[in-house]
């Protein structure tokens, strides 16, 4: 795992925060007009958030540590942000994946 993978792994959590902030933002709404579903928005967001500043924090310790624990867990969040996050969320954390491989 080296500096590409660390690379990528960031821009796939950066890109996953900012459509998390805007699935939680919409789920607020939702939730504040008394609309169906406002609240898993705000769940999903809240996991997407979450996950993807895990991913921004190992894909920076995968640009200067040489390890295969790294990328294993950034296949592991990656996973964890696909099924938890929601849609637009999961993807952008395919990044983190391919990051980890």
């Amino acid at each position: 795992m080296g500096e590409a993978g660390g690379l990528i792994s960031l821009i796939g959590g950066i890109l996953g925060i900012i459509f998390a902030i805007e699935m939680a933002g919409l789920g607020e709404l939702a939730t504040l007009f008394k609309l169906t579903g406002g609240k898993t928005l705000v769940n999903w967001g809240t996991w997407g958030i979450v996950l993807s500043l895990i991913a921004i924090i190992l894909g920076a310790v995968a640009m200067k540590v040489k390890s295969k624990a790294i990328g294993a867990w950034l296949i592991i969040i990656s996973i964890f942000g696909f099924f938890l996050a929601g849609a637009p969320v999961s993807i952008f954390m395919i990044l983190p994946f391919v990051g980890g491989i």
